[in-house]
């Protein structure tokens, strides 16, 4: 039987301000959001943008529009990383949007919301089981579930607020634009 760990976000000045309302009923759910992409964005040195940018993930939003069912679309997928000599976090999660895009044909605006709505939900996870119960903050497992669910909902009308294109240039510019306004914490369109 295999077990998880939580690893809780690093106690540095960029993570005060999501710790301490993350969860919480009279925080919008907006504001949390855009806390945690401020401060994982901020986080080691700011590697997240440009893991997310890269155009390995573009080439992956491109397998995302072709009709082709999940495994073949996972061996696209193992294709193309292996060619990049490198395993990170972030592929991960793209191999999860690429899945649930493929499955539900959702396409590449489907392949950028899912990619950014696991990125949203793996960092809220890293906190929330320690704030269950926690005066002010969610009262029970099934509560930080709906508020993770919640919070990929709001990442997802951001990533759907702008069209993504997979090409080099367009695929950076298109991360860049959709954080942009996750950390703004307003679609502006």
């Amino acid at each position: 039987m295999g077990t998880s760990v939580n690893k809780a976000s690093p106690l540095t000045p960029s993570w005060s301000i999501p710790r301490a309302i993350l969860g919480r009923s009279d925080i919008d759910i907006n504001r949390q959001s855009q806390e945690l992409w401020k401060a994982a964005l901020s986080d080691r040195d700011g590697v997240l943008l440009n893991e997310l940018a890269q155009p390995t993930i573009g080439q992956i939003c491109m397998v995302a529009n072709k009709k082709i069912n999940p495994i073949d679309a996972v061996k696209e997928f193992d294709n193309i990383i292996s060619r990049t000599g490198r395993a990170s976090l972030v592929f991960d999660i793209a191999k999860r949007a690429l899945v649930r895009s493929i499955s539900n044909s959702t396409g590449s605006v489907g392949f950028a919301s899912e990619l950014f709505s696991e990125v949203v939900s793996y960092y809220a996870s890293r906190d929330l089981p320690s704030f269950i119960g926690k005066h002010g903050r969610i009262s029970s497992p099934i509560e930080s579930i709906k508020l993770k669910r919640m919070l990929r909902e709001n990442v997802k009308s951001y990533a759907t607020s702008i069209k993504p294109r997979t090409d080099r240039k367009g695929w950076k510019d298109y991360v860049k634009k959709v954080t942009d306004r996750m950390v703004r914490g307003g679609i502006m369109k």
